[in-house]
Order: structure tokens, then sequence, then C-alpha cells
């Protein structure tokens, strides 16, 4: 578990002090897009766990109580109304962490991007699979519409994704490719 995941269950349940929540958050606003994006995820599921936990206020052993439990988490959902958009690796983009996992080194994530958002050239060291949910993407020349799905294999290079209309899409990529 690392830092800021270890911060945002305990900001989560409460148990930080106002000096420590000042820490947290100048520590999150310190992290990668990606990063953000995994812990506000991994917040939400704190404080969905930390919600019903009997104890009112942190109790001694708050915080490994909640290690445990979370560490025992095996499933979860995220609903539409539920998670946090954050700002994309390009403007006009926006990303919400699906799930993180760290085994695999792969995240599940939706990407918003705007009408005439473009994203540069880039290499991909693991594979990336997108899937468009709505508008349309135009990949190596080729326009992408809702129930479309593309795939770079590892160790690839992308040329400049444009949307025109605007899209959303699915993202399962390779984590460190978005850190």
């Amino acid at each position: 578990m690392t830092e800021l995941e270890d911060l945002a269950a305990l900001d989560a349940a409460g148990a930080l002090n106002e000096t420590e929540h000042r820490d947290y958050r100048a520590k999150l606003a310190g992290a990668s897009a990606a990063e953000r994006a995994s812990i506000a995820q991994f917040y939400e599921l704190a404080a969905q766990i930390a919600a019903t936990s009997p104890e009112a206020a942190p109790l001694p052993g708050a915080r490994e109580r909640l290690l445990q439990r979370i560490d025992g988490s095996r499933l979860y959902s995220v609903l539409k109304s539920e998670g946090e958009w954050l700002p994309g690796p390009v403007p006009g983009t926006r990303v919400k962490m699906l799930s993180l996992d760290r085994k695999r080194d792969s995240a599940t994530l939706l990407m918003q991007v705007d009408p005439g958002a473009r994203y540069p050239p880039h290499h991909h060291t693991g594979g990336e699979d997108c899937y468009v949910i709505s508008g349309e993407i135009i990949v190596a020349g080729r326009r992408l519409h809702a129930g479309d799905f593309h795939r770079a294999e590892p160790d690839s290079d992308h040329g400049e994704l444009a949307s025109d209309t605007g899209a959303e899409v699915l993202l399962v990529v390779a984590a460190a490719d978005y850190r």
C-alpha cells in the first residue's frame, strides 16, 4: 500500500487531524493525474468501508482495522454518479479511474474527450484496449464510433489521436503508461 493510499484511507475515515489532512492534500496535489485518479477511486472505497463501521469516531487501532478491511475487500462497484473526473493528460480530456490492478500493472478508466481535442503521438509500454462509448475518435486515420474497439499492442507507437465531435471511451491500459 502506498503512502498516499494509506493517507487517503485514514482521511476517508476521519482519522487525520488538521495538520495531517493538510499534508495529505499537499502530497495529493503533487501526484500525477493518473495517481490522483487512482487515489480518488481508492478514497471512495475507503469512505464506503468507513461508513459501514460501527464506530462513530476513530478509536485507537482504527487505522489498522481500516487497512485490514480494505485489504480484505475483493468486490466493489463504481456507479455512474460516483468517482471523480480529474483533468486528463492533455487539455480537453478528463479521466475517471475505475480500478487499478497493481499485480498486473493495469488500470481501467473512463476518458472524456472534448470536441477538437488532440492527443499527441505517444508510446505504449504495455497494451491498451479502447472501447468507444459515445461520440467518435480518430485513430490511425480511421474514425471509430460508439461500439467500436481499438487495440494498441505492447511496445507500440500511436500517432495523434483526435476527436472532432467529442467522445467518451473506456480504456484498459498499462498503469505505467498513465502515471
